[in-house]
């Protein structure tokens, strides 16, 4: 989705550092007054197993010395308070994972809120930009990938103003945080974690992970470069999602500039 609306057709410049791929976007203004590249790349879903979010969020800070990472992709969202296709702007993230279970059964939660850079919050909302909806606000992260009704029905109890969540926002927080870089969520909701829409086959779901990815790409788009995207999502023909690893593998995108 990213290389599709970033690109518009035109093929990717590919490079390698380390072993590591990288796809050179283009150049996108800077706040100095000079250009700065866009490079795209992935990681393996999750953010703390080997080519997940943490560590290869920390490998590009060490390739590339970006000024800013940015997230781009899917997420689980609130079916009482969204509609899918929605597009997530996390202002802060927050794992689900650390935590100590009381003797009762309750939780208490542990985990650091790490707070998104303001300007890219600004930027990302800064735009109209026709059939997307955007919301701000806190995203949980994980690395179970979510799709029960009562682990569902947890968050939403002990995180009320949760937006949705992930597997990968709070790996890439932590990285960007350690380097001093700055760094943004942009996630479209794709399904509400709870099973209930995830059973309407391989090829509906494909579809629908597509078209949210899609909305979350213009998102990004109008915040790297503050210009609306010249392509609308209703214009691009669904296609098989395009992965870099094989088809069982889920893979999370990231931009660098």
């Amino acid at each position: 989705a990213v290389l599709d609306v970033f690109l518009q057709g035109r093929e990717p410049h590919n490079f390698l550092i380390d072993g590591f791929p990288y796809d050179y976007l283009g150049d996108a203004p800077g706040d100095d007054g000079h250009t700065r590249p866009v490079i795209a790349f992935e990681c393996q879903m999750g953010s703390l197993r080997s080519g997940a979010a943490l560590p290869r969020v920390a490998d590009a800070i060490r390739h590339l010395r970006p000024y800013a990472v940015i997230a781009v992709g899917i997420a689980f969202g609130d079916k009482r308070k969204q509609k899918l296709a929605d597009v997530l702007i996390a202002d802060q993230v927050q794992s689900y994972e650390s935590a100590r279970l009381n003797p009762d059964g309750k939780h208490r939660w542990r985990s650091e809120r790490p707070a998104a850079e303001p300007r890219w919050l600004e930027r990302s909302t800064r735009l109209p930009l026709q059939g997307i909806t955007r919301r701000k606000g806190l995203l949980l992260c994980g690395e179970l990938l979510v799709d029960n009704p009562d682990f569902r029905k947890l968050l939403a109890d002990e995180f009320p103003q949760a937006i949705g969540g992930d597997m990968e926002s709070f790996g890439l927080a932590v990285a960007c945080n350690q380097a001093n870089v700055h760094w943004a969520v942009i996630k479209a909701v794709c399904d509400w974690g709870d099973g209930s829409i995830n059973s309407d086959g391989d090829a509906r779901k494909t579809t629908r992970q597509r078209h949210a990815a899609l909305k979350a790409a213009r998102v990004a788009y109008s915040a790297v470069f503050l210009e609306v995207p010249p392509v609308a999502p209703s214009e691009t023909p669904p296609e098989p999602v395009r992965l870099s690893m094989p088809p069982a593998t889920a893979v999370s995108q990231f931009l660098v500039t």
